[in-house]
């Protein structure tokens, strides 16, 4: 909580005293997400990763979608995506941060 309130830990939007706890700070889900696109069938996908960066991968084989306010969105069975976070985190260079998904919403692909 220190290198909170001395200005050495950031989060944009601003995190609430209820998502900090001794050894955590709970991240927020944000409404985007990348869903990637289902391969046809016999098509493979090869991937440099000497020559791609992720950005790269999932513009070329993954959608971008952003969920409206109020409104939900369907994972359908077998599909994949990746979240994001509502807040954006800055970092002192003398810390490290590790962002694990929580095992509720794993379960459901997320």
């Amino acid at each position: 909580m220190a290198e909170i309130e001395q200005g050495g830990l950031n989060f944009s939007p601003m995190i609430e005293a209820d998502q900090v706890s001794t050894s955590s700070i709970d991240l927020r889900l944000s409404n985007a997400f990348t869903h990637t696109r289902k391969a046809s069938a016999g098509m493979s996908v090869t991937i440099d990763p000497d020559k791609a960066s992720p950005e790269d991968v999932f513009s070329e084989y993954g959608d971008q979608i952003i969920v409206p306010h109020g409104k939900k969105f369907e994972l359908k069975p077998g599909s994949f995506v990746l979240g994001y976070t509502l807040e954006r985190v800055e970092l002192p260079n003398y810390l490290a941060a590790r962002i694990e998904g929580r095992s509720k919403m794993a379960r459901f692909g997320v």
